[in-house]
């Protein structure tokens, strides 16, 4: 396929999709969940990915800050994504925040879940879940 022309600079010739597995660790302790379900896919065209997942875990031992792992490929390192993230009751924003974004981390395959402060002057990152949960995220973002 050509987009724009038909000169070589035009060809589209580098497309993949394909399954991830995703990671839901802390930042202080790693943990494990337990009884866990997950589905990821991704599609890439060019530099451009975009992955989505859904995750669901019966209970977690870790701790600190949530991440979430194991994307298909980097971020670049000069680029920035935040994608949508949906959960239920086992992730709990922190106090005095709402809308909970996924933000990537430059140069990884990983990312974390901020909220914003509902008085708008900065944000919180949420913590890794113990309880039963389900996770699902949507992000497109920039790979080298």
């Amino acid at each position: 396929i050509y987009l724009g022309g038909t000169a070589a600079a035009n060809k589209l010739d580098d497309y993949e999709s394909g399954t991830w597995s995703p990671t839901v660790t802390g930042s202080t302790t790693a943990g494990s969940y337990s009884n866990v379900a997950s589905a990821a896919t991704y599609t890439k065209v060019g530099n451009l990915v975009t992955a989505s997942m859904f995750f669901y875990g019966a209970s977690g031992t870790g701790a600190g800050d949530l991440l979430i792992g194991g994307l298909p490929f980097s971020m670049s390192a000069t680029a920035n994504a935040v994608g949508a993230i949906q959960a239920n009751s086992g992730l709990v924003y922190p106090a005095s925040t709402n809308e909970a974004v996924f933000q990537m981390i430059a140069s990884s395959t990983t990312g974390e879940v901020r909220c914003n402060k509902t008085d708008g002057s900065t944000y919180a990152k949420m913590q890794y879940p113990t309880t039963a949960g389900y996770i699902r995220i949507s992000i497109t973002y920039q790979t080298t």
